[in-house]
């Protein structure tokens, strides 16, 4: 989905990270949502065009919002400056999911489409977790409230593209449970 001067959405390739994608997740006092952080490798230009674009388009789409009773607009640097695109390996040094890569938080209320490669819907939840290559279709959208001012991310749809190393887990079943464990119930 290629994005034109005026389109606040874009796709990009990326690993799903922190997938709540499955069931709705509150953090704090706030409303469950959906979401995911999406990791996208300082490699891919076309995904980082696409994403820059888009965050340019809904800034400029949306001025007045981020202008609110200033009679001066921010600027693009001064409303992007703490996201929504993080970098990696400055955010989250020695994590080895976010080397080399940049990420951003994108959220939705209403449950994001799912679908394989094939545009099938994926029904089985065992299949979407933290970790899976993805491609995601996301938009952006400028907002004012309670005297902050930024440019967030829609989680529109997931398109599973191939399975990934799981993200988050420390050890393996075999070395939880190893086979040679003689202790095991004495």
């Amino acid at each position: 989905m290629p994005v034109n001067a005026n389109s606040t959405h874009c796709t990009v390739s990326a690993i799903a990270s922190y997938a709540n994608l499955n069931q709705p997740r509150a953090f704090g006092e706030q409303e469950p949502v959906y979401s995911s952080s999406l990791i996208v490798s300082k490699d891919d230009v076309t995904s980082n065009a696409r994403i820059e674009s888009a965050m340019r388009a809904a800034y400029e789409a949306g001025l007045a919002t981020l202008q609110g009773r200033n009679p001066n607009p921010p600027t693009f640097e001064e409303v992007t400056a703490n996201g929504p695109v993080h970098d990696g390996d400055v955010k989250k040094p020695g994590d080895a999911a976010y080397k080399n890569s940049y990420y951003l938080n994108a959220k939705n209320r209403r449950k994001p489409g799912i679908v394989d490669i094939n545009k099938n819907e994926i029904l089985d939840p065992s299949e979407i977790y933290s970790g899976i290559k993805v491609k995601a279709a996301i938009s952006f959208y400028a907002y004012n409230k309670n005297g902050n001012k930024g440019i967030g991310v829609s989680l529109d749809y997931i398109m599973k593209v191939a399975d990934g190393e799981p993200l988050g887990s420390t050890i393996s079943l075999d070395e939880a449970f190893p086979d040679d464990d003689d202790d095991f119930l004495s």
